[in-house]
């Protein structure tokens, strides 16, 4: 049983002044948004994964997609001169011999280097739209591909694991398990 002896200096208030008031409630959503917390608020999880894994697509596939084409059609982009661009060239080339790159030696490496860069850039650029298109698709993608994945695994894992305790049990003599559940021995 609990004493009572210290109750009345823990009931009592500590503080000089009142705390402060708690912050004001959000304000409502607009009704495009509304849609989006409601379904946010049932699976959080699916939905930041979902979120994330389009994010991190929206990156890959354009760099690959812009290097491409940068690459087979030697694209420079406007405004820059041929000049400017063989300058970077070499200064790619003095750091990649310098690093101790040797896929990317020569002019063909420097220009590789360059593509990929230019690449990078112009994906790095269209990071809000990247975010606005993950942000719209991230319900669609948790309901089609993120919770078929997730019941897959989570029927997978509940298989996988009443089998490991049924070896596990067996092993050290504990009785049979069958789906989890001990069964007496008579």
């Amino acid at each position: 049983m609990r004493s009572t002896a210290f109750r009345p200096f823990l009931s009592r208030r500590v503080f000089s002044t009142a705390p402060p008031p708690p912050p004001p409630p959000p304000a409502k959503l607009p009704r495009k948004l509304s849609r989006y917390a409601a379904l946010f608020a049932g699976k959080p999880v699916s939905y930041i994964t979902s979120f994330l894994i389009l994010h991190e697509l929206t990156a890959i596939i354009p760099v690959g997609g812009i290097f491409w084409y940068i690459h087979t059609t030697s694209w420079v982009p406007p405004g820059i001169s041929q000049e400017v661009v063989t300058q970077k060239m070499e200064s790619l080339q003095r750091w990649s011999e310098k690093k101790g790159y040797g896929w990317f030696r020569g002019d063909k490496g420097a220009r590789i280097l360059l593509e990929l860069g230019t690449a990078y850039a112009v994906v790095k650029l269209a990071m809000p739209a990247r975010i606005a298109a993950s942000v719209a698709a991230a319900p669609w993608f948790a309901r089609r591909v993120v919770e078929p994945v997730r019941a897959w695994g989570a029927r997978r894992w509940k298989f996988a694991t009443a089998g490991a305790v049924g070896i596990a049990a067996a092993a050290v003599g504990a009785g049979q398990y069958f789906g989890g559940k001990q069964i007496e021995k008579e």
